[in-house]
């Protein structure tokens, strides 16, 4: 099988499961069907089976990215901790990387709960581990390193990673409404701004 042949199959799958998640962002799981994922990447439907058995394989495997994705960006910010001097440092990292993870993420994040899917098990374990549980936990113990290491006087992190995370979820929220052709009555870079700023001055003030 030609090398050229599995780079290629390799981008075609990743292309089904990015377009696919923007479907199902806006119109729910049940909503979509492969003949509408086909059309959007043009090819024809039968040539999704090459990739995938069903929708519901398809679906598995954008929940998979999920998990992924997620954890290589806690990973870069707690290896971003190691290397900074400072906790404006570690903000800066965590905000360069916080505004990729918006882009990126919205149709593997926050849009898939829109879906009809929001009762599923997976994926009510995927919005309270991923998303809000987990996340907030990584993010207060971030924080938490930055007060040992001495970056930083102790302040509330606990309600800062709060904060912090539901702003995203607001952020990725906003991207689809902004891809549904919504007026937005907020930017997305303005808040982040603003958000960065809090922290800064929470962690400044020890709140």
């Amino acid at each position: 099988y030609p090398l050229d042949c599995l780079v290629n199959d390799k981008k075609m799958r990743k292309m089904i499961v990015v377009e696919s998640t923007r479907l199902f962002a806006k119109d729910s799981f049940s909503g979509v069907s492969l003949q509408d994922i086909s059309s959007v990447i043009g090819i024809k439907k039968a040539s999704l089976y090459n990739y995938f058995q069903s929708k519901e394989d398809l679906w598995n495997e954008v929940v998979e990215n999920i998990s992924i994705l997620y954890s290589l960006y806690f990973e870069r910010l707690d290896s971003a901790i190691s290397d900074s001097s400072t906790f404006e440092e570690v903000v800066d990292c965590m905000f360069v990387e916080i505004e990729e993870i918006v882009d990126l993420f919205t149709y593997y994040a926050f849009s898939i709960i829109q879906t009809n899917h929001i009762r599923c098990d997976k994926c009510g374990d995927i919005y309270n581990n991923q998303f809000l549980k987990f996340s907030i936990d990584f993010i207060t113990e971030a924080f938490d390193k930055c007060i040992e290491k001495g970056l930083v006087r102790k302040f509330s992190t606990k309600t800062v990673a709060t904060f912090f995370m539901h702003s995203v979820l607001i952020g990725m929220n906003i991207r689809i409404q902004e891809d549904m052709d919504r007026e937005i009555p907020y930017d997305v870079k303005e808040m982040f701004v603003s958000l960065k700023e809090y922290i800064l001055s929470s962690a400044k003030a020890g709140i």
